[in-house]
Order: C-alpha cells, then sequence, then structure tokens
C-alpha cells in the first residue's frame, strides 16, 4: 500500500478528493493534507508519501513551484497535478517538472482513481525482481556456511529516499560483490543483514580467504569499477573466526560495521573505515570540565554556563579523534541540556529537539566535525534560551504548549496558523528559526514521545496507543514510529522490557 498527500488551499477540495475516493481499490492511503506548497513541503519529508496529488493554484508556493522542487529533491515520488485552467503552458511545465498525471478540475472519482490505479501498477513493477539472500540474528544459528571466517561491511546509502530506489541499490551492490567473490573462492557467501535501516545496509562475508585487508583491497577495486552510483561510505568490522555464527555474533560484527562506518566524520578524503575498539581513556580526560558544567547549571549561573558551553561546543569538539569519545561527549552535553531545561518546565521540548541526536547512528548524517559542532551549538542555544523566556508572552511558546495539549487531534501546520491569525509559510519559518525544529516535525516529535511513553506504561495494544498518541491508522503509526525510532512500536516495547 501506497501514501498519498493532497495538498490545495481549499478544504472543502482536500475534504472531497479524500471522501469520494476508494482508497483501498486503488491500494492508496491518505496519510495527510496541506493548505499550500510549504506546508506540503514540510510534510513530504516528515512523512515520505509515494503519491502527492496537488491543486497548480495556490498563494505562497504553488502547484508547478512544489513540483520542482518534490522532483529535484525526491524524484521518487508520483506527482499528480490538478488545475481548473486547461493551460497548455501549466501542463508544458509540469511535464518538464516529469509530472505524468495532469488533470483537469473538476476531477471525477473514476478518472482520479484510473489514475492511481496505474501508478500502484507501476510502483509494483519496479519493486519485482529486487531480493537478495538475507540473514537476521534469528536466523543466523539455522544458516548453512562453509567458512569460517566472518566479517561485516556496512555501506551508507543517505541520497536515496525511495524504498524501491534502494532496494534497486542494494540489489545492483550485492551482485557487484557477489560476482567479484566468486571468482575469488566458491565457497564465498555473502548475505545481507536485514535492520530495518533506511540510509544503510550491511553485508555478511563468509568464506576461508576473508581477511579486512583482502575485503578492502576487493571494494577498492569495485569503487575503480563501478564508482559512486554503487559505493559511498563503507565500514568493516573486524574477523570473526569460528565453525558457526550465533545471533550475538552477527549483532557484534553488525555493530563494529556501523562503529567503523561512523569514522567518515573525520576523514572526508577516505571511504574505506575498519573498527577500532573503546579504550576508553577519555572519560578521565573531560571529568573536571563536564563537571564544572553540571555545577553552573545547579547554581544558575546561565551566563557562565552559556559560556563555557559555548567554549566547549566550538573548541573541544572539533579536536575529538574517535567515534566513542564523540558520542560520549555529545550525551554527556545533552545531558547538561535537559537538566538546565527540566528547571524552566522545558524537558520536553528538549526531549523531541534532541531525538535525533540519541540515535545510535546519529553521526552518519553529519558531514564532518564542524558539522557537528554547528549543530551542537544552535540546539544548545534554543534550549539555554529558555532562562530568558519566562517573562514575556511568546505565540511560539503558546504554539509549543498547544501542541502539547492537542496532540492527539488531527492539528496541522495551517490550522495552528490559522488558531494564531498567522500565515501558515511565516510561522514556518519562525518556529524554525527559533527552536531547530520545523513545526510539522515538532508535532511528530511530541506524537512519538507520547506513544514511547504510552508503550513503556502498557496503556494497550498498538491500535490503542496510535489512536492516543493521535492516529487513526495503526498501519501508518507503525510507519511513523519506525523511522522515528528504527523500530517498530512492539520491537521498542520488547526492548525496554529487556532493559528493565
Amino acid at each position: 500500500m501506497y501514501h498519498v498527500l493532497i495538498v490545495d488551499d481549499e478544504k472543502y477540495i482536500r475534504r472531497s478528493i479524500i471522501n469520494r475516493i476508494d482508497w483501498e481499490k486503488c491500494g492508496g492511503e491518505v496519510i495527510g493534507e496541506a493548505a499550500d506548497g510549504e506546508e506540503a513541503y514540510e510534510m513530504i519529508g516528515l512523512y515520505q508519501p509515494e503519491v502527492v496529488i496537488t491543486d497548480i493554484r495556490m498563494p505562497g508556493m504553488d502547484g508547478l513551484k512544489l513540483a520542482e522542487i518534490v522532483s529535484r529533491e525526491y524524484p521518487h515520488i508520483k506527482l499528480v497535478l490538478i488545475s481548473a485552467y486547461n493551460d497548455f503552458e501549466y501542463a508544458r511545465k509540469a511535464i518538464q517538472y516529469g509530472v505524468k498525471e495532469y488533470l483537469l478540475k473538476p476531477v471525477m472519482e473514476e478518472e482520479m482513481e484510473e489514475v492511481l490505479i496505474r501508478l500502484e501498477k507501476e510502483r509494483k513493477q519496479s519493486e519485482k525482481n529486487y531480493s537478495v539472500p538475507e540473514i537476521s540474528g534469528y536466523t543466523a544459528a539455522q544458516e548453512e556456511f562453509t567458512g569460517g571466517r566472518f566479517l561485516v561491511t556496512s555501506f551508507y546509502m543517505p541520497e536515496i529516499k525511495d524504498e524501491v530506489q534502494r532496494r534497486e541499490r542494494i540489489f545492483k551492490l550485492y551482485h557487484i560483490l557477489s560476482a567479484h567473490t566468486e571468482s575469488k573462492e566458491k565457497q564465498t557467501k555473502l548475505l545481507l543483514v536485514r535492520d530495518g535501516r533506511e540510509d544503510q545496509c550491511s553485508v555478511l562475508w563468509n568464506g576461508n580467504w576473508i581477511t579486512e585487508e583482502e575485503v578492502c583491497r576487493l571494494l577498492k577495486e569495485l569503487e575503480r569499477q563501478v564508482g559512486e552510483d554503487v559505493f559511498s561510505f563503507v565500514g568493516i568490522s573486524r574477523v570473526l573466526t569460528t565453525e558457526r555464527l550465533e545471533e550475538q555474533d552477527l549483532f557484534v560484527l553488525q555493530a563494529e560495521g556501523l562503529e567503523a562506518l561512523k569514522s567518515k566524520i573525520f576523514d572526508r578524503g577516505k571511504y574505506l573505515f575498519f573498527y577500532e575498539e573503546d579504550k576508553q581513556e577519555y572519560i578521565s580526560k573531560y571529568k573536571n570540565e563536564l563537571l564544572r558544567l553540571y555545577d553552573l547549571s545547579v547554581q544558575e549561573e546561565w551566563e557562565r554556563l552559556e559560556w563555557l558551553m559555548e567554549e566547549f561546543i566550538i573548541h573541544k569538539l572539533p579536536g575529538v579523534s574517535h567515534v566513542f569519545e564523540l558520542e560520549f561527549l555529545i550525551q554527556e552535553l545533552i545531558f547538561v541540556l535537559e537538566r538546565h531545561s527540566r528547571r524552566f518546565g522545558y524537558l520536553y521540548e528538549t526531549q523531541v529537539l534532541f531525538h535525533d541526536l540519541k540515535k545510535t547512528d546519529f553521526l552518519l548524517p553529519f558531514e564532518n566535525l564542524l558539522h557537528l559542532s554547528r549543530t551542537m551549538k544552535e540546539l544548545s542555544d534554543t534550549v539555554l534560551s529558555y532562562s530568558r523566556s519566562r517573562d514575556r508572552y511568546d505565540v511560539i511558546e503558546d504554539i509549543r504548549e498547544y501542541v502539547q495539549g492537542h496532540y492527539m487531534e488531527n492539528i496541522a501546520v495551517a490550522q495552528i496558523a490559522k488558531q494564531y491569525h498567522l500565515n501558515a509559510a511565516y510561522l514556518s519559518t519562525v518556529f524554525k528559526e527559533r527552536n531547530n525544529i520545523s513545526l510539522s516535525s515538532y508535532i511528530e516529535g511530541v506524537r512519538m514521545e507520547k506513544a514511547k511513553r504510552f508503550l513503556k506504561e502498557d496503556w494497550g495494544n498498538i491500535t490503542e496507543v496510535a489512536l492516543a498518541a493521535g492516529y487513526s491508522d495503526s498501519n501508518y503509526f507503525t510507519k511513523v514510529f519506525k523511522k522515528y525510532t528504527g523500530m517498530t512500536p512492539s520491537q521498542w516495547k520488547r526492548k525496554k522490557e529487556e532493559e528493565n
């Protein structure tokens, strides 16, 4: 089933499209609606729909401008443009932006359903024949291996925003690797490690010839042959020598490959990275400075806290040289900032703000240490500003509180803007400038944090938790939750139960 976003500045038209179409017959599901191009663009980044149905003439960013941006940044998304004007110029521009479906108002149900069914057939056709052999921790012990040496390579593919394109890339990568390893030794076995990550894939290597050096040499040779359309950054685990592979062994190798991949933040000139063990010498190295940050927060010396935090972020972070050290420092700084925000009643805000930096692979999207340092500086400034904003009326603060109190309702940027008598585009811009997170992402973050709490406290089954968090469709809730946490709600709940 594919997901659809409806975009039109007239609410009754959006409602008409949603209510008149037989979505089950078309194989689709509406995941949201937007009142203009700017709101739609934010929702596309957040929800990743496969199809966008948009009017052309809208105030602010119109449908053609949205189509231009989407065709450039999300080429996998299918665009359906609708217009009340039989204008050849619009159709010509639509074709230029890769739009293949152009309908005139009033759109008849049969006509729209015909288009949607055709798009679903095309999507299914593009998904066929892209399967590769897979392995998971649960199947590791049952798999037959002929060699006694194992290794995992983790490939980073951040530019891929569509599941179909991802499968195509993995399929191509797997068969390129297979063709070259088979010529190396017939006993070589390659398996895709099933992990659910959207911007990465891990491959398990098995064969008696395998060493870190041999795999590295092979990857360099292949990179010269096929180029960057298949290879980007690669993390290489240590070699495991054993007669069989267990669940824990696969988990360790996969974790090592991911840790190696994170090292790309230190050197943009390389693309192959090896796992290095953590010696933990850095914990005592920063002990005094971190204690000073904690003390300033307790003593409520806000100006000195801001100054020292800035010094730490700007001068200490860029000098770090190891992944574990960097992860340790980021988490300690977040701890200080959360402690600060709790004092002013903003702990919930900070948890949403720093959610992405608490993921196990949070370092991967950053190009270098300077990029990370700048991001931490922006987020730190946002949190530390809470101590200065309690004594004056602030509409943005009001909106944050409104979202926290109405997250279970069908709220959207346009509806909030109307309630506070603001232009939607202006609100989106100001909210992001003030909070370093878009309003749409903030709404989603609030709902996800609430959902995690409901799951942890065992409020009910997945459907009940979805409804409590503001989602009428439990399947869509599961998709968003997995995108937000990297796990399904059931997996996340099971993990928390095991931790306790």
